[in-house]
């Protein structure tokens, strides 16, 4: 055998590989003409010896290749966000040079499975290391080309930088874009942006690769193919990309597709004896069904592929993935697209919001495959009562149900597992399109069981069973009201209350036991975002007894939660009884069906908060505030300021204290509806000077407010004064390199490829000479 990368010539029961050259070229590539673009931005910086650099995260996720331009040593201080707090590292480049320099890093969090994931800034502070004066510059570069629809369009690539094809689509149902990299020693990334910047698709190329990737467009406008080419040689690079429009073939309810997969990376050469083996591109079909918006289906499939024997040559895997209208949020905003695994298996779906789900068959080899599309008669999931399930097989089991809610709802489940245990999850494509699926954990008891919020709407949920497994299930629901002051729940049942909220604001609940009896509650309280993120939990009891007549305590009757850095929407307060005792006989004598009446209070209690608030503007330049320490004070004292910025500004903090020993502060910023909390620690990073007296900190704006908490410790000797100044520095934001439409190929191609290669056709030996032989193209042809 002969093996050059992932081409391998086999001899067969003959010795005629010598009459074999492997070149095969092409009939008629079209090279498309790719521009490198190039966006220099100056940073301006602080008398000569300082700049910072904003850098918010980029529309597609991933920036294209940045260059530092400097002219002498500098020393960098990068802050990276998180939710709470921020990541300080300290970093050196040399200078001077143009180097290649990323601003990337930013955390992220994702604030309740209800909620797409936010991505948070990252601050660069740049430092004067010499006695020169700094200058700096950020160089963005980047490979720009055009593509056409139904073109073949071959492309020269650079390592290591991003390759932007743009396309223009209008009403195209689906694509499928072939792209091959003609190299077998690059690895690459492919992404497919729609005009929104939303990822719709991607795959890994990697030793030659040629492969498929199928994309449901979001609409008239144009998208970019991105591609990033890695490499350890130096070389020429080319990477071929078609872009087809396909016509998906509906599936209906009891339809059965039998098919398949034609084509084959092995070629035997009739007069040689020999079996050539090109990179070629697998067969792609796409399929078309759907449901109602109440009743799921289901997709079933099946794969029969040939049993390789030889060695040298790993076949193409086959693929199957689904796609849909809805998008998830589970990273950056991306379409909805799932890979299904196996050689046998199942997928359920539902059209919830009336929308069509596509199924991509990808591969080749003769692979022989089936799917059925079958209308699902799911029963209602049981509700507020024990079902048995069992899985004694050696394989595993899964169950589905409909849940269908007319109202938002909380949600615990509890079991009484003895083998094993079945996992459940459940989906939903809601009012924004967006695809929410949730996994919910059961609990050994009620008590134990975690509790869920789930807006109204149509769900499915499936359970899959271990291996063996077996026992009963409890889901309960409990109903959600607004702003309610009094109400009743059931012991082993669940309410829920609803409360207006912002971010950056703080709050109290205050829950009471009205019921006059004899007894104690024991009680889960937790409390959800607006996103159905748990945010604080406790249990607790509370109890009444009657002593002389009159209701009093037994032990207490009131619990208080302070709750803060919440997010914009509502608070949840989730009231969960799990167990009555009746105190009149003593402990161990329990109620087992009881009604128990609360009282909930719930207040914006910031002005308990705070002995002090100010708001102040900073523009271009400093403001202040002071304020004024009362004599008598208080031993602790917090003052809170709240500060209207301009987002991606770095800030000063000139703090000048009397009578005071020592203060700490706390940030609050508003990032996308959410709490970002800057703690102590962080914040202290940057601090200088002594809180007795004199200091300052500096921060970055990450919105267009700023809320300081001071926390001074009083010294009590006489009236004092908390005076704060904040100062805007020079601050830089890094450049958006836009993306502009680079119009249609010029040119016509006389070919295409189908199912059968990009840049490779099938070889035959004449005289000792390969020559490309074109091929017809078939009805699924990408």
């Amino acid at each position: 055998m002969l093996r050059i990368g992932r081409k391998a010539i086999l001899i067969t029961f003959t010795l005629s590989m010598l009459l074999l050259v492997f070149i095969v070229t092409p009939a008629s590539a079209l090279y498309v003409s790719a521009t490198q673009e190039t966006h220099s931005q100056e940073l301006d910086i602080i008398d000569e010896n300082k700049g910072y650099v904003y850098s918010a995260y980029p529309p597609f996720g991933t920036r294209d290749a940045l260059w530092l331009d400097i002219n002498q040593d500098v020393g960098l201080n990068v802050y990276q966000y998180h939710y709470a707090g921020w990541t300080d590292s300290v970093q050196f480049v040399n200078g001077p040079a143009v180097t290649e320099y990323s601003f990337a890093g930013h955390n992220s969090y994702k604030p309740g499975w209800l909620a797409n994931r936010s991505y948070l800034p990252v601050f660069t502070e740049f430092v004067n290391t010499t006695n020169d004066d700094l200058e700096l510059a950020v160089d963005q570069k980047r490979v720009v080309f055009p593509l056409g629809l139904g073109q073949q369009s071959s492309v020269i690539l650079e390592p290591y930088l991003y390759h932007s094809g743009t396309l223009m689509l209008s009403t195209e149902e689906f694509i499928h874009v072939t792209i091959a990299c003609r190299t077998d020693s690059v690895s690459m990334n492919v992404v497919v942006y729609d005009p929104e910047g939303r990822n719709l698709g991607s795959l890994f190329l990697n030793g030659g690769d040629v492969k498929v990737l199928p994309f449901r467009p979001s609409g008239p406008g144009m998208y970019a193919i991105r591609l990033y080419p890695t490499t350890s040689l130096e070389g020429l690079l080319v990477a071929e990309i078609l872009p087809v429009a396909v016509a998906p073939q509906t599936i209906q309810y009891g339809e059965v597709v039998d098919a398949v997969l034609s084509g084959s990376e092995f070629v035997m050469d009739g007069g040689s004896g020999s079996i050539v083996i090109t990179e070629k591109a697998p067969t792609a079909r796409t399929y078309k069904f759907s449901s109602n918006s109440t009743h799921a289906g289901r997709i079933g499939y099946s794969w029969n592929y040939p049993e390789f024997v030889l060695p040298v040559h790993q076949p193409y895997n086959p693929e199957l993935k689904v796609t849909s209208d809805a998008f998830v949020g589970d990273y950056a905003v991306a379409r909805y697209q799932t890979q299904l695994w196996g050689d046998i298996g199942h997928y359920y779906y539902q059209s919830f919001q009336g929308e069509p789900y596509y199924l991509t068959v990808i591969g080749m080899d003769e692979v022989v495959y089936s799917i059925h599309n079958e209308e699902m008669s799911l029963g209602q999931l049981p509700l507020n009562e024990a079902f048995y399930l069992e899985n004694n097989h050696f394989s595993p089991h899964t169950v589905a149900y409909q849940l269908s809610l007319d109202d938002d709802t909380i949600l615990k489940v509890n079991s009484t597992e003895n083998v094993g245990g079945y996992g459940w999850r459940l989906f939903s494509v809601l009012d924004d399109m967006m695809y929410r699926s949730l996994q919910v954990t059961d609990g050994s008891s009620f008590h134990n069981a975690p509790s869920y919020y789930l807006p109204a709407g149509e769900y499915v949920i499936v359970g899959t069973g271990n291996l063996p497994s077996n026992g009963y299930y409890q889901f309960t629901l409990g109903p959600v009201f607004d702003d309610l002051s009094t109400l009743e729940v059931d012991v082993g049942r669940t309410v829920g209350v609803r409360f207006d909220v912002s971010a950056i604001d703080w709050y109290r609940t205050n829950i009471s036991l009205l019921t006059q009896d004899n007894i104690t509650v024991s009680t889960d309280y937790d409390f959800y975002n607006t996103y159905g993120l748990l945010v604080s939990g406790y249990s607790g009891s509370l109890g009444n007894r009657e002593v002389g007549g009159q209701w009093l305590a037994f032990g207490t009757n009131h619990t208080a939660s302070s709750i803060s850095n919440l997010a914009d929407g509502f608070l949840l307060a989730v009231i969960s009884p799990y167990q009555v005792q009746n105190n009149t006989p003593g402990p161990g004598n329990l109620y087992h069906d009881y009604t128990v009446e609360y009282g909930i209070e719930f207040e914006d209690y910031s002005s308990d908060v705070f002995n002090g608030t100010s708001s102040i503007t900073v523009d271009a330049t400093s403001v202040s505030h002071n304020f004024t320490l009362g004599d008598p004070g208080d031993l602790s004292e917090t003052y809170g300021l709240s500060i209207a910025c301009e987002e991606g500004v770095w800030y000063n903090v000139s703090v000048k204290v009397s009578d005071v020993s020592s203060w700490y502060v706390l940030a609050y910023q508003n990032n996308e509806g959410m709490t970002q909390f800057l703690d102590w620690p962080s914040l202290n990073d940057r601090f200088v000077g002594s809180t007795s007296s004199e200091a300052a900190f500096q921060l970055g704006a990450i919105s267009n407010g700023i809320f300081l908490s001071f926390h001074a410790t009083r010294t009590l000797a006489g009236e004092g004064s908390f005076y704060v100044e904040i100062t805007p520095l020079v601050s830089n934001q890094l450049e958006e390199f836009t993306l502009e439409y680079q119009g249609v190929p010029p040119g016509t191609i006389d070919w295409v490829l189908v199912g059968g290669g990009i840049g490779v056709v099938a070889v035959v030996v004449v005289g000792g000479l390969l020559i490309a032989k074109r091929k017809g193209k078939g009805p699924y042809s990408p």
